[in-house]
């Protein structure tokens, strides 16, 4: 009972910050906001459920030094994207492997946005310029702070907005 106590009372202490904050409030906060942008960015719910799932453990384990760094949010973003980009990876070469067909459909029937237009010219754009808009207009990071999720200056996250933004008025003009 005693060695279960101090474990607990150690996991207690971990999750919490020099300020107070806890991994749960930023757990709360955070979690819903991550997966909708996930799906978004994926066009997949298992695989942005699984990628924020793993952010968040990643975030926990590290708690002690992200509740410190001046953008949690940030770091966890950038976590995310960091996994994600690594699966993709993962996913690549097995499937390069196997020689299965690239050209693979994405899962129709997930919902994801109120429209299906929106949805399909999302994911006619680049992942670059897909990502720059979740950041920037979905989670309202400015263009410094995606900048520094991404690893990219502020200026090249401003033209992928504009290319992708333009691309996206295209589309969307054209089918309707």
């Amino acid at each position: 009972m005693f060695h279960q106590q101090v474990i607990d009372r150690t996991s207690d202490e971990r999750a919490k910050t020099q300020s107070g904050a806890t991994f749960e409030a930023f757990f709360e906060a955070e979690h819903r906001r991550l997966f909708r942008s996930l799906v978004l960015i994926t066009g997949d719910r298992q695989e942005a459920d699984d990628v924020a799932q793993e952010s968040m453990v990643r975030i926990f384990e590290r708690w002690d030094r992200v509740a410190g760094v001046e953008e949690p949010r940030a770091y966890l973003y950038r976590t995310a994207l960091n996994l994600k980009r690594s699966r993709h990876r993962l996913w690549a070469r097995r499937t390069r492997d196997l020689s299965v067909d690239r050209d693979v459909l994405p899962d129709t029937t997930d919902v994801v946005a109120e429209s299906v237009d929106i949805r399909r010219a999302l994911a006619e754009l680049t992942i670059d310029q897909r990502v720059a808009l979740v950041l920037v207009d979905f989670l309202g990071f400015d263009s410094a702070g995606a900048g520094r999720v991404l690893g990219i200056e502020a200026e090249a996250v401003r033209a992928r907005l504009h290319r992708g933004r333009a691309a996206l008025r295209e589309r969307l003009t054209d089918d309707g």
